[in-house]
C-alpha cells in the first residue's frame, strides 16, 4: 500500500508477517518473488504484478525490475481505463434513466469536434435516426 516494490530473493527466509504468503509460495514451489504495485498518477493501488521464480532463488536485477515496472504500468493503465469506462457507462445509464423518467429530451454538442449526443426522447421528438451520435458540420 506504500507503492513500494517488494523483493523476496528467498521465500524460505520470508519475514514472519508473510506467513500466509509463505504457505502459498511453498504450495506452488516458488523460491523467489518480486511484487510491483500497480497504480496510475495519484490514484489508488489497482493491484499487484507478482513474478515468481520456481527453479532457483534469484536476486532481481535492476534491469529486470525496470522492465517489469514498464509491463506493470501497461497493466495499471488498462485497469484504470477499464474502471473509468465502467464508471462512465454507469453514469450514462443513470442519466438515461433520469431523462426517461422525466420524459425529457436531452442533447449535447461538443463544439470542437461537432459531435452531438441525444437521448432517445430527443430522437423521437426531432424525428432523428436511431444511431447513437451525429457530427454537426457547417455548410
Amino acid at each position: 500500500m506504500r507503492r513500494e516494490i517488494v523483493c523476496v530473493p528467498s521465500t524460505a527466509n520470508a519475514p514472519p508477517e508473510a506467513v500466509t504468503d509463505k504457505v502459498n509460495w511453498e504450495t506452488y514451489g516458488i523460491k523467489s518473488v518480486l511484487a510491483l504495485p500497480l497504480w496510475v498518477g495519484d490514484g489508488p493501488i489497482l493491484g499487484v504484478l507478482a513474478v515468481g521464480a520456481t527453479k532457483e532463488e534469484r536476486n532481481w536485477s535492476e534491469t529486470v525490475v525496470n522492465r517489469l515496472r514498464l509491463i506493470g504500468q501497461v497493466f495499471a493503465n488498462a485497469l484504470a481505463r477499464q474502471r473509468t469506462e465502467k464508471a462512465l457507462n454507469e453514469s450514462e445509464a443513470r442519466l438515461r434513466l433520469a431523462a426517461a423518467s422525466a420524459d425529457a429530451g436531452l442533447w449535447t454538442l461538443e463544439p470542437v469536434s461537432g459531435h452531438i449526443w441525444a437521448t432517445e426522447k430527443d430522437k423521437e421528438l426531432l424525428g432523428l435516426p436511431r444511431r447513437t451520435s451525429w457530427t454537426f458540420t457547417e455548410s
